[in-house]
């Protein structure tokens, strides 16, 4: 039985059964009476016999399936291994297309299996197809429809020649990895792969719209303050003109002269008032200016609004009623 044993740890299961036949037939011609001999006298070797038989390919048998889970688990531990690696390459991964180059390389290396990826422009910051393979127009639409479902509700489906796993981000789907012929016993491992994948893609788009969201705040400062120095300068000619224009309307005797100069008054004030508009919303968007808050008047409030107003209302009587 410790030969049976040996012979099945080391070379496995046929081994371990005709070692055990052999031991039962060695056991017969050297050990019984008549020996060097098959024949038996005794009916009760016959029994020692089968339960030598028997115990023999149990032990045989069991060791086999101990023999096989220990080469399982060194094939996924060393799966494990590649798969740690494949997810260090794609955190230094700069781009799709470097993510799927990376992926492509390992699962034609380590799982002789070819792979295609789809990823519409409308699930990534760039706004650009990202296809890797062929796709006909039918299988795009329907793979379309399949990304606008829920995340949840997204599983593996499989077709007569590929098998298609979506590529789950945090928040939605971000495309489908295609593999040709692929089997069900491999799925467990696509899906950690196809999850993988669909992380470094979501942490690229991430950085993008991080970057463009910063371009757009630093163009929407240089805006902001190109505009506050254009408005402050202006502010100064402005002024000037409405004064110069004030005091011609005064020394000016004739009419026609003075109404052409009250226009002047009144536009070159409009464009003043717009230009301090201006700068004032260019202040409250840089968000310096903190308003103060207090109780006021009506009647000091309407009377000051009144008074601004006054170039522009052309002598019209105005009357308020409580």
């Amino acid at each position: 039985l410790l030969i049976v044993m040996a012979l099945t740890a080391y070379y496995g299961k046929r081994a371990g059964i005709i070692s055990a036949l052999i031991a039962v037939l060695a056991f017969d011609f050297f050990f019984v009476e008549p020996r060097l001999s098959f024949t038996v006298q005794d009916w009760q070797y016959l029994i020692t016999f089968a339960v030598m038989l028997i115990s023999a390919l149990t032990i045989s048998q069991l060791l086999n399936v101990l023999r096989q889970r220990q080469e399982q688990s060194q094939l996924q531990a060393q799966l494990n291994q590649q798969l740690y690696v494949l997810a260090t390459h794609l955190v230094s991964a700069l781009s799709p297309l470097d993510i799927f180059a990376i992926c492509q390389q390992f699962i034609d290396t380590h799982l002789k299996l070819k792979v295609s990826f789809y990823i519409p422009k409308a699930l990534l910051a760039s706004h650009d197809n990202f296809i890797l393979g062929a796709f006909n127009d039918h299988e795009q639409r329907s793979l379309n429809s399949f990304l606008d479902q829920e995340l949840n509700t997204a599983h593996p489906f499989y077709d007569q020649q590929s098998g298609y796993f979506p590529l789950k981000g945090q928040t939605r789907l971000r495309g489908i990895m295609r593999i040709a012929q692929a089997q069900t016993n491999q799925q467990t491992t696509l899906e950690t792969i196809a999850s993988m994948v669909a992380v470094a893609i979501e942490r690229w788009h991430y950085i993008q719209v991080s970057e463009q969201q910063t371009w757009q705040i630093k163009s929407e400062q240089l805006r902001n303050s190109i505009l506050s120095a254009v408005s402050h300068d202006m502010r100064t000619p402005l002024t000037i003109i409405y004064g110069l224009a004030d005091q011609l309307q005064h020394d000016l005797l004739d009419p026609n002269q003075q109404q052409t100069i009250k226009q002047i008054c009144q536009h070159s004030w409009r464009l003043n008032q717009m230009v301090s508009g201006l700068l004032e919303l260019s202040k409250l968007q840089s968000g310096y200016i903190q308003l103060k808050k207090e109780w006021i008047p009506i009647e000091e409030l309407i009377g000051s609004a009144l008074h601004e107003l006054k170039p522009l209302l052309n002598h019209v009587d105005i009357h308020l009623t409580d």
